[in-house]
């Protein structure tokens, strides 16, 4: 996949401005030298883990250095889908035989409650109570005939 140019430009100077500790605003000038010195290499790498091996065994990464960090902060960057696996994972636990023949409504409640538990805890559930039978005391009674 071939970007242009310009798209490269605009994101390498996010990736620079993102961690100008680590990488220098020289990154895309260094990329450019980088795929004209390396592009036959580059073509035949299945992924950026072997762009950097070709890096260090054709021993470039003294010309290159930003390219070498911008590769390695983009190989250890975390990518989980933690949270997804964890409502799922609740959500398993909740539903369990007794509750099979509870509706989806008060199912999915529960699960944003067990998920959300940290600020759960921080509600009055006293008062929340107490809001509840208020409303159910204002019920108007017919009396029984």
């Amino acid at each position: 996949m071939t970007l242009s140019d310009s798209y490269l430009q605009d994101k390498l100077t996010k990736l620079t401005k993102k961690y100008s500790n680590d990488v220098s605003s020289d990154l895309y000038r260094q990329l450019l030298a980088f795929r004209a010195c390396a592009g036959a290499f580059i073509q035949k790498a299945k992924d950026p883990q072997d762009v950097l091996n070709v890096i260090i065994s054709l021993e470039m990464s003294v010309c290159f250095p930003d390219v070498v960090t911008a590769y390695t902060i983009f190989l250890t960057l975390p990518v989980s889908v933690a949270s997804n696996e964890r409502s799922f994972s609740k959500l398993k636990l909740l539903k369990t035989y007794l509750r099979a023949a509870m509706s989806h409504d008060r199912l999915s409640d529960l699960g944003i409650l067990s998920i959300e538990r940290d600020r759960f805890s921080e509600v009055d559930k006293r008062k929340v109570l107490e809001m509840f039978a208020q409303r159910k005391a204002r019920r108007v009674r017919i009396p029984q005939a």
